[in-house]
């Protein structure tokens, strides 16, 4: 059985909330938050009734909001009426917390009375500054995932507007779940929801760019500290590895999978997917795993996987250095994240010490294979 790690009690009646390609968003941000939840607050992340979720992080950089709710509210009602000529809208609300996209919900009513829940999903100022078809692009993603039995959510139109358009997606009811009852449940379905992702056909995903050969260059000053020196000089002896390449989600960490009923519902925030390693994406939900649930669970969601792919695991020291990379010069910024998903146990301190011991396990692991 999964241990639960550092034995933290889960604070009642918080909220949870949701989250970019292998370069995160949130590094570039130096804020680990999107919408929905912190860290990236999840942003189509739901409660069970999602509309009575706001995220209890403030919103950490407010001009990041492209649009004002008037205005929003405004093309929205256009939307609808394009897309939804015969559907009346009933509100609009604003999914809170996040950077890396501006998500706002809204209601649709039917002429047979029936209603839909949906979400306008604009990508942030980043996204459009360094590609204006940042929306474009994230809508053909998400529309090619659809066909591919993923737990994803459906994009269904793309708004007609010359400046930094919404496309709209589906509302997923659920939340993300950090603090499981059962881990070892929990471990087992999320080493499963990782094979399906990384044994999708790629064939037909032409949108997905490559995997870029650095995800995080080296800066000026070396973070000492969390021995980013002796990780650098590890990479740089390895040298990158050659696996066949898969479909990659790039971010996925507990934050970016919703729950239901203790089933995964839906896996979210595609904005980091690629078509790359899949060890890569291992490393990365290897070390989330072992912040909210300790050593132990990630060594199982290793040996999980291992089991249902049959893939050799001979270079993941490679990516588990790359992973302890990215937080690397902001990890502070990274722990807000957990309080408001009813982690409050898990801390900058906490998270420093279990990053400390992951790097060097890797360091151990990539040293044997030289």
């Amino acid at each position: 059985m999964v241990p639960l790690s550092g034995g933290g009690t889960v604070e009642e009646g918080v909220a949870p909330t949701e989250s970019l390609p292998l370069k995160s968003y949130r590094h570039i941000h130096a804020k680990r938050v999107s919408v929905g939840y912190a860290r990236r607050t999840p942003k189509e992340l739901r409660p069970s009734s999602q509309e009575e979720f706001q995220s209890p992080i403030p919103i950490l950089n407010p001009q990041s909001s492209i649009l004002k709710m008037d205005d929003l509210t405004q093309r929205i009602e256009r939307a609808v009426a394009q897309f939804f000529p015969s559907a009346t809208l009933l509100r609009t609300w604003p999914l809170t917390g996040g950077i890396s996209a501006s998500m706002t919900a809204f209601e649709i009513a039917q002429p047979t009375g029936e209603t839909k829940k949906l979400i306008a999903r604009q990508p942030g100022e980043y996204r459009f500054k360094h590609n204006p078809k940042a929306a474009d692009h994230e809508f053909q993603v998400h529309r090619e995932l659809s066909h591919t039995g993923l737990k994803v959510q459906t994009a269904h139109h793309i708004e007609d507007h010359p400046d930094r358009p919404f496309f709209i997606l589906d509302y997923v009811e659920g939340k993300p779940e950090v603090h499981p009852a059962n881990p070892q449940d929990f471990v087992t379905k999320f080493a499963n929801q990782l094979t399906q992702i990384h044994q999708t056909n790629k064939t037909k995903l032409t949108s997905f760019p490559k995997q870029g050969p650095d995800p995080n260059p080296q800066r000026e000053t070396l973070n000492e500290t969390l021995r980013e020196a002796e990780i650098r000089a590890a990479l740089a002896k390895l040298g990158e590895p050659q696996n066949e390449q898969t479909l990659c989600h790039g971010d996925l960490w507990p934050g970016n999978v919703i729950w239901q009923n203790q089933e995964i519902a839906a896996v979210i925030d595609w904005e980091e997917s690629t078509i790359g390693d899949p060890l890569s994406d291992l490393a990365i939900s290897r070390l989330d795993i072992w912040w909210i649930l300790g050593q132990a669970a990630a060594d199982e969601l290793t040996t999980c996987y291992e089991a249902e792919t049959n893939q050799d695991l001979a270079t993941l020291p490679y990516w588990d250095l790359c992973a302890a990379l990215r937080p690397i010069h902001n990890i502070e910024e990274w722990s807000p994240s957990f309080p408001p998903l009813g982690r409050p146990d898990i801390t900058t301190e906490t998270m420093i010490r279990d990053h400390q011991a992951f790097v060097e396990q890797a360091l151990v692991a990539s040293a044997s294979r030289r």
